[in-house]
């Protein structure tokens, strides 16, 4: 099919390295397979319609027998060249290739004259292939340059590959044709097998359909294959077209006048030209004279009939007038040369150069007698060839035939011999294999290419640390951050030192290391008694209970013969003691006999006086507050240390005493003025107009705000906190609240709020610019903001709320409010009232649920605003909660919130308590390699911890956002936000002015969402999908199967360690703008033994039963969570929060 001599000669250079590494595969093989480049053989089975290969000359895996000399005869023998499949097509159509594989079917030249096009279907990559690549049929395949030919007619006016057909992938082609799996399979059968022009024109059986043009090269029945317009010669001949100008039915090759219709040959012009009319050529232009003509010999006249060799043949018609032998033809010989043929091999002897070799017409190489026969079709016979079978070799050289003896990395081993063939540094594979160094650069035993910390003769594997940073301990603690790096199982000294364990059985807070009572959690050493046996002295009488045999009596230590409480006293000296004796001094009425005072004991014994100085029936030997008869008992109500009855203020734990202020108030004097808040008169703040609003009406007192809103003054907690102020602007359609605080009296900057429970639960959302303070002095004594009064609203249970403190408290948890829906109620003017039906029943609460107040829990001062955050939209809807389970949707979703809970892809949920950034997701594929990275910052407060922040980068953009939505775009606070982040659509929404939530809408791969409550943060990846994150990595888990696989590949078991392996490192990506907590490589912060403890401890101010009812709308997979912040808080308002 093609003449290979220096083509193949240069495939064998370019793909010496793929033969090297080929031939070492077939060394240890008993069937050696040729290599890419070496000659094929293959016989084409009519039966299969396919090509079959040849024993021992079948092509290696990955290889197709090519460039084939089909002849067209069945059953034959063809020869071709191993060449890689996707230049030239499948081997055999029925292996499938991946279904993303783009197909397209090409006519690919051939250098056989008899079979010049073969239609092959390939990748587009071998189509379109780069240069010299060896598969870019469209630039390199030119039938001119390859095949070097005198005549090109038999491959047509084509010259190099062309495009028959683009199939598309394998995907497209199902999808658009709607095949089942059997027409798929046929579809590509018959495109995929190999169509040689040869047998394209087989008339029983092509193998495709000229009519559909399906098929290579020029038509079998075109006469014209060099013309592209003609298909038969016809009049002219091919290559000149069949033209007739004057259509009189002669083309104007052969027409004597080509634009003169009556004229068709020269004896139609009679006498006249082409330019005549055709009336004028009918009359004629006049006859020629005829002149008489005396006949001519045979041979013509001038000529004489000679037959000079007497052969019967004149010589004017005998080619050969002097050879009898010849008359009509000189032969091949010529004239007088005879044509014998001594060989019959059908060349006369005087053209054959081997006259007695029937099978040579000249000696070529080989000589006569001698086969030219060039077996492996690399040009040189086999006479001459010592490697007859090897197309690339002419000398069995090193290797041997069959075996190339490239050395294609120079290092002076030839390819065969050399076991690392592309590698100058080694003829082995060695520990490291082929192109890789074995070279220990810290000598540790393992080479550099399995040692992940080359230069650390201690470590292969970073771990945890770093490498040249150990772990002595192997406890997930570097020895840089572990006080202990020779202890697994401590980090810090601790109590008790490195070694010693800081385990405390009894719970006392004291390690057993320096227990001396490590089972007893009253005493950490033994003492007198012992461990487990308290050292308590009753009686005050110097020796403890546990040796006391009158632990009540000071004056015993045994009971003797009168017992515990009496004296064995004889006062008499009779030998009998009093205790026995009726007349112990003579005198057997006297049972106190050495009491002056009394006869007998009384309530408190001789000699103690039975006196009740506050008559409230209890001596004061047994009243611990004898002057108080309404005390009895060890009270100290506000636990101040100083009991209710020498408490001037038992309530108030500042004051024993009500000073100047009296109780509940200090007597502090802020501004060194001499008088004390509490008696400073407060003017009222300028209440003549809103600077929110344009009015020129004045506010008017409207309610009193009472702490905890109760108005008893009989409530032990009882304050007059804060005045209400009230404005309505009709013009506005607003109705204006001012608070400002009584005298002494401080208000937070947070918490300010106006709820109308006729239209729901949520706070009513102020009008821009939101809630204004005012200052005095650094502190916060009044607030102000205008509403737009909702749709149904009718003010019949109102509440106007603030957070409170007295003016000298660093506390401002106290609550001021006007009371709960229980009659509070604020008649709205007409011009504010809507005309739609007020609801009956709030809508957040079902009708038979009374509202009830939220848990105020005391919160630090904090400096944020309290006004809205600026966002793209603004909702009032109050049922979205934070976060919520699983959305339904075909993805997976997880994320993480509250103390924190963190859910991986597959809904496990699960605790990590450490504060510092951690890598929530990762994915460098995402969206066509742009990347996705998510962090949290976590941070521990006081006994309990929780989501502060939150940033994303998708591409080039980040997002990060903070407490009360407080957020930076590509590192600008506050920015405008964009319509798209990274590309893909955010949003930002309020709900009211505690509540908001940003969202990144990806598309078909998900939605992220970060939900802020106060400071508080959810981040959830919901109907998140394989194309984003199929390979996302971090705390959520393998986007598969949700393993928690960790930063070094390893699944963890242990939540702690999983979490502490996704610590944001120096070698990722830096999103959030300010440096805060732990930053690696110090580990991130885990919370103390003693914080656990404590969260125990906070349980108890929230009942199970309270906390199950707030998170009851909760989804079951994430309701345990809710309940278990709730309690470890204290605080039922986390419910509302999303178990924050």
């Amino acid at each position: 099919m093609k003449v290979f001599n220096s083509f193949l000669a240069v495939v064998a250079l370019l793909s010496c390295a793929a033969d090297a590494e080929s031939v070492e595969r077939n060394l240890g093989k008993t069937i050696p397979k040729m290599i890419r480049g070496q000659a094929c053989k293959v016989r084409y089975n009519t039966n299969a319609d396919k090509y079959m290969p040849e024993k021992d000359f079948e092509c290696d895996t990955g290889l197709v027998c090519a460039e084939l000399n089909d002849s067209g005869v069945d059953g034959v023998v063809f020869t071709g060249v191993c060449s890689p499949e996707s230049c030239d097509g499948t081997a055999d159509p029925s292996k499938d290739q991946p279904i993303s594989s783009h197909r397209v079917t090409i006519c690919h030249r051939t250098c056989s004259e008899t079979n010049p096009w073969v239609r092959i279907t390939i990748d587009d990559d071998a189509w379109g292939g780069a240069e010299a690549s060896g598969c870019g049929h469209q630039r390199e395949h030119n039938v001119t340059e390859d095949c070097k030919k005198d005549d090109y007619s038999a491959w047509g006016p084509n010259r190099v590959d062309y495009l028959i057909k683009d199939h598309g992938t394998r995907s497209d082609v199902r999808i658009r044709n709607s095949f089942t799996p059997a027409e798929e399979k046929a579809y590509w059968f018959h495109w995929e097998r190999a169509c040689p022009y040869v047998r394209a024109k087989k008339l029983n059986k092509p193998c495709c359909d000229w009519e559909k043009g399906e098929c290579c090269g020029p038509h079998p029945d075109d006469k014209c294959p060099m013309d592209p317009d003609k298909t038969a010669p016809g009049q002219c001949g091919c290559g000149v077209p069949d033209t007739d100008t004057d259509q009189d039915g002669v083309a104007d090759c052969l027409d004597p006048c080509p634009t003169n219709a009556a004229v068709k040959t020269e004896a139609d012009l009679n006498g006249c030209t082409c330019g005549d009319t055709a009336a004028t050529i009918a009359a004629g232009c006049g006859a020629p004279e005829i002149v008489e003509v005396p006949p001519c010999p045979v041979c013509g006249c001038g000529s004489q009939d000679i037959d000079s060799d007497g052969d019967g043949t004149l010589d004017c018609f005998d080619v050969c007038p002097n050879d009898a032998s010849k008359t009509t033809s000189a032969g091949h010989c010529g004239c007088g040369v005879s044509e014998v043929d001594s060989d019959g091999d059908g060349t006369p002897d005087c053209k054959d150069l081997c006259p007695q070799d029937k099978d040579k017409l000249s000696p070529g190489t080989c000589g006569c007698g001698v086969s030219d026969k060039d077996s492996d079709a690399d040009g040189t016979p086999d006479c001459n060839d010592k490697c007859p079978m090897d197309n690339l070799k002419l000398e069995p050289g090193i290797c041997g035939c069959g075996i190339s003896d490239c050395d294609t990395d120079g290092d002076g081993v030839p390819d065969c011999m050399d076991g690392c063939s592309r590698d100058a540094t080694k003829t082995e594979e060695g520990v490291c294999g082929c192109g890789v160094s074995d070279v220990d650069t810290d000598g540790d035993g393992t080479p550099d290419c399995n040692d992940a910390c080359q230069d650390d003769p201690s470590k292969t594997e970073p771990g945890l640390c770093g490498c040249g940073k150990a772990d002595s301990d192997n406890d997930g603690t570097c020895d840089a951050n572990d006080q202990c790096p020779m202890d697994p199982n401590k980090n810090q000294m601790g109590l008790c030192g490195c070694g010693v364990g800081e385990t405390d059985s009894d719970l006392d807070g004291t390690p057993d290391c320096v227990d001396g009572c490590s089972l007893d959690s009253t005493k950490v050493t033994p003492g007198i008694c012992g461990c487990g046996m308290p050292d308590t002295d009753s009686d005050n009488d110097g020796t403890p209970d546990c040796n006391d045999g009158c632990s009540t009596d000071s004056t015993k230590i045994a009971p003797g013969v009168c017992g515990c409480g009496t004296p064995d006293v004889d006062s008499d000296g009779d030998g009998t003691p009093d205790c026995l004796d009726e007349c112990p001094q003579d005198d057997c009425k006297d049972l106190c006999p050495n009491d002056i005072y009394k006869t007998e004991p009384g309530s408190c014994g001789c000699n103690k006086q039975d006196t009740d100085a506050d008559n409230d029936g209890t001596p004061d030997c047994n009243d611990l507050c004898p002057l108080d008869p309404t005390m009895t008992t060890d009270v100290d109500t506000d636990g101040d240390g100083t009991l209710d009855c020498n408490d001037g203020c038992s309530e108030d734990p500042e004051k024993i005493a009500p000073g100047e202020c009296g109780c509940g108030f200090p007597d502090e004097d802020s501004d060194g003025d001499g008088v004390m808040d509490c008696n400073e008169v407060r003017e009222d703040i300028t209440l003549t107009s809103s600077n929110l609003i344009g009015t020129t009406e004045t506010y008017k007192e409207c309610y009193k705000m009472y702490n905890a809103g109760n108005s008893d003054p009989n409530f032990s907690g009882y304050v007059e906190a804060a005045t209400a102020y009230c404005l309505a602007d009709c013009v506005a359609g607003a109705y204006c609240i001012k608070v400002q605080a009584a005298s002494g009296i401080q208000l937070a900057d947070k918490e300010a709020w106006f709820k109308d429970y006729s239209v729901g639960t949520s706070s009513l959302q102020p009008l821009a610019p939101g809630i204004k303070l005012t200052y005095e002095q650094g502190k916060v004594i009044a607030w102000e903001g205008c509403f737009e009064i909702p749709e149904g609203a009718t003010g019949e249970n109102i509440e106007i709320h603030a957070n409170w403190g007295y003016t000298g408290s660093k506390k401002l948890g106290n609550t001021a409010s006007t009371g709960k829906p229980n009659g509070v109620v604020m008649d709205y003017p007409e011009c504010l009232s809507t005309e739609t039906t007020p609801l009956t029943t709030p809508v957040d609460a079902p009708a038979d649920v009374p509202v009830e107040a939220p848990v105020e829990s005391p919160v630090e001062l904090e400096s944020s605003p309290v006004s809205s955050p600026t966002g793209a939209d603004v909702d009032n809807d109050p049922t979205v909660g934070l976060p919520t389970a699983n959305q339904v949707g075909d993805g997976e979703s997880g994320g993480g919130f509250g103390d924190p809970h963190l859910k991986t892809w597959m809904g496990e949920v699960y605790d990590f308590h450490g504060a510092c950034d951690l890598v929530l997701v990762k994915t460098s594929t995402f969206n066509n390699g742009a990347g996705l990275d998510l962090h949290i910052r976590t941070k521990i407060r006081d006994d309990w911890s929780f989501i502060s922040d939150a940033a994303v980068r998708i591409g080039d953009d980040v997002l990060e956002v903070g407490t009360r939505a407080f957020y930076y775009l590509n590192g600008v606070a506050g920015a405008e936000m964009p319509a798209t982040v990274g590309g893909f659509p955010v949003s930002l929404t309020h709900f009211g002015t505690r509540r908001h939530k940003f969202e990144i809408d990806l598309g078909h791969m998900g939605v992220i969402s970060i939900k802020v409550f106060n400071e508080f943060l959810a981040v959830e990846v919901n109907n998140a999908h394989s194309d984003g994150f199929g390979d996302s990595v971090g705390l959520m888990g393998a986007f598969t199967d949700g393993s928690l696989i960790g930063r070094n590949g390893l699944v963890h078991a242990d939540h702690n360690e999983f979490g502490l392996s996704w610590q944001v490192h120096d070698t990722d990506v830096t999103l959030f703008q300010k440096v805060e907590g732990p930053q690696y490589p110090q580990l991130c912060q885990m919370p103390a033994p003693k914080a656990l403890k404590s969260r125990r401890m906070s349980e108890a101010l929230v009942s199970f039963e309270d906390a199950a009812k707030a998170c009851a709308d909760w989804s079951e997979e994430t309701r345990e969570s809710c309940i278990y912040d709730v309690m470890s808080t204290g605080d039922l308002d986390m419910a509302e929060a999303g178990a924050f």
